[in-house]
């Protein structure tokens, strides 16, 4: 899991999953999964949080989301997370391999925030681009 917490009686679970079959998301990339329960027995899936290919609003598109966590600071759950954007309309970064690392001139990698779209949500079903 890349996050766990308790949110107005409501358990959160994050945690990365494969793309693979996602709508919208970018092949062979990783997402943020979202899982929760009232009772930590039964589990209920909900909207994926961090999609590649599928967050960044109109300035940046996400190349790669990694391992991150999740917390609650002044009452609000965030996740905390590393990720790769590269501008829109450019060519994506080329990814990384065990001998090079790629011309980051046209990317961004550093640590971003998501947080909830709906805080008075129980279930946190929505989250803010990053």
């Amino acid at each position: 899991p890349n996050g766990v917490f308790r949110y107005r009686g409501v358990y959160h679970l994050f945690m990365q999953a494969s793309t693979e079959g996602l709508p919208g998301a970018k092949p062979d990339g990783v997402y943020w999964a979202h899982l929760a329960s009232t009772d930590l027995a039964r589990w209920k899936p909900l909207p994926p949080v961090l999609v590649p290919g599928r967050v960044g609003g109109s300035a940046a598109t996400a190349l790669k989301f990694f391992s991150g966590g999740a917390t609650i600071v002044d009452g609000t759950p965030r996740l905390v997370f590393p990720a790769v954007f590269f501008p829109e309309g450019s060519q994506p970064c080329p990814q990384w391999n065990n001998e090079t690392k790629p011309n980051m001139t046209a990317c961004s990698a550093d640590y971003y925030m998501a947080t909830p779209a709906d805080p008075s949500d129980p279930w946190l079903a929505a989250w803010s681009d990053p």
